[in-house]
């Protein structure tokens, strides 16, 4: 599961009722001693249990879409909401502190004064690759837990499930 994006994701469609579905999480999550999880209606979370949980644990969110004959599996691997919030509000700010000292120094440029908002750029820059290289590292000491969902998902749905 080594990629580049930061929250993979997998897609199965089953030929299954959703009370069979969620049955079938229920009683799988019950039989193991590895991974907890939430089942409602139309949603999953599986977690690691808490025992081995750690900061970069991720967690499978599952979003189960009914269509005519079948139902649509969604999952997202990510980290925890509160981990995934903190890297979305850097990247954010990250962007538009970039914007904000572009516009400034174009500004600038144009009305030939100060050139040295400009050189607030590459920091950003820099900042931002340093961030992306932080969520890397954090996916990779996951990993190994984001493949022991991924069994236990593939499990459950006796399906091979290929991650985008």
């Amino acid at each position: 599961m080594s990629s580049f994006k930061l929250r993979p994701r997998v897609k199965v469609k089953l030929n299954k009722s959703l009370i069979q579905i969620s049955d079938d999480f229920k009683k799988s999550l019950e039989n193991n001693n590895k991974i907890i999880g939430t089942v409602a209606r139309q949603f999953i979370i599986l977690k690691i249990v808490k025992e081995n949980r750690h900061f970069w644990s991720p967690q499978l969110t599952v979003m189960i879409e009914e269509e005519e004959n079948q139902i649509t599996l969604r999952g997202l691997y990510g980290p925890k909401q509160s981990i995934w919030a903190m890297f979305a509000f850097t990247y954010g700010t990250l962007a538009m502190l970039f914007s904000i000292f572009s516009i400034w120094g174009a500004v600038e440029v144009q009305l030939y004064n100060d050139y040295s908002k400009f050189y607030l750029l590459p920091i950003i820059l820099i900042l931002s690759v340093v961030t992306y290289l932080i969520a890397q590292l954090g996916q990779k000491l996951g990993a190994e837990q984001m493949f022991e969902l991924h069994h236990f998902f593939q499990s459950v749905t006796n399906s091979d499930v290929h991650v985008n």
